[in-house]
């Protein structure tokens, strides 16, 4: 038998029959658990130690200039946010730096964070959850890939430092989230732009900051840069 498909029936296969449309926010349980993997690597009740891998390439706008930068520490939880690090591997172009030049390039930095004031380049992030929640709104929830994904936006009329645009994507199953995208609505002084992604997962059964991608450009004027940084944790030791 023929049947004939009326335009609200079309409405209704086109809403259900396209992948994981839909209009709810996140769980409340996804944002929480966003929330504590962001602090667990500082709480010494979710993890003791960790190591960190930090690589980086910075270079004139045009690409000439370029300079590699490696990392490797291990990080010690030792109280409610507060680590000690050990340098354990780091690498110039390369080329190993000593100790004695590892406090010099610190020296430097430290002086150029006070010529560019206290702040220098920090940038403030208020996260889509706990207190912050309420400066944020999201937009639809697609699925990709298996994970839900839906975009993030400041309240109309959010009037306050540190908000982002991007998206946030978690596991449906689980409610774990899986990653998050954030572009600030202002720029921190000397930066002219900037990009993240924070991927999350579980390490030795602990939620925490997997890898962070980080891609932007800042200085001042006649001394802009371009970089380009990744930070990935590896070796969690869980708390007892």
């Amino acid at each position: 038998m023929r049947r004939t498909i009326t335009s609200l029936g079309l409405a209704l296969i086109l809403a259900s029959g396209v992948p994981g449309v839909a209009s709810a926010d996140p769980p409340e349980e996804t944002l929480q658990k966003l929330e504590q993997a962001l602090e667990s690597l500082a709480d010494p009740a979710q993890v003791q130690a960790y190591t960190l891998t930090t690589v980086a390439r910075h270079a004139k706008p045009n690409g000439k200039d370029a300079h590699d930068e490696k990392v490797v520490a291990r990080i010690e939880v030792t109280g409610e946010g507060q680590t000690e690090s050990e340098v354990l591997e780091q690498l110039h172009d390369g080329e190993p730096v000593s100790e004695e030049d590892r406090e010099k390039a610190e020296q430097d930095r430290k002086e150029k964070r006070e010529e560019q004031g206290e702040e220098g380049f920090a940038l403030e992030f208020k996260g889509p959850f706990g207190e912050d929640r309420q400066h944020y709104v999201f937009g639809d929830t697609t699925e990709k890939g298996g994970l839900h994904v839906a975009t993030i936006e400041p309240a109309p009329g959010a009037r306050v430092d540190g908000l982002s645009t991007g998206k946030l994507a978690w596991d449906p199953e689980t409610g774990d989230p899986a990653w998050i995208e954030f572009t600030p609505v202002e720029y921190p002084q000397f930066v002219q732009a900037l990009s993240n992604r924070l991927e999350l997962g579980r390490l030795s059964g602990v939620l925490v900051m997997k890898r962070l991608v980080t891609d932007g450009q800042g200085g001042i004027p006649g001394m802009k840069r371009v970089f380009h940084m990744e930070v990935t944790t590896s070796d969690v030791q869980p708390a007892p």
